[in-house]
């Protein structure tokens, strides 16, 4: 469950009880966050993790609850993440000045 302790906190005991991974579980009707811990905010030091953890919505971690209350206490779940569509920003930017620039020399020529 998410509840209201840090994600670093809960992923720490986690880990120190043995696991390979944590799957938190968010709030229903919320769409998933980025999870962070101390290491992410400058200045502020906590416990290191050393175990991949993901955010997954209560949809999905009812349907886990279910096949854990089925199957039994190990199951195993294979997640996928799409590749990431990145925007070139800075790409695009520099076209742009080099249009306008082209523009404003063909204006003044």
């Amino acid at each position: 469950e998410r509840g209201s302790c840090l994600f670093v906190d809960k992923i720490s005991a986690a880990e120190d009880a043995g696991a390979a991974a944590v799957l938190i579980v968010n709030y229903p009707h919320r769409k998933a966050q980025v999870m962070t811990g101390p290491a992410a905010q400058p200045g502020v030091s906590g416990p290191q993790v050393h175990i991949p953890a993901i955010m997954i919505s209560a949809e999905d971690g009812d349907t886990i609850r279910e096949l854990v209350s089925s199957l039994g206490d190990f199951i195993s779940v294979h997640l996928y993440a799409p590749p990431r569509q990145t925007s070139h920003i800075l790409g695009q930017r520099r076209r742009a000045v080099r249009r306008r620039h082209a523009a404003r020399s063909a204006a003044n020529a």
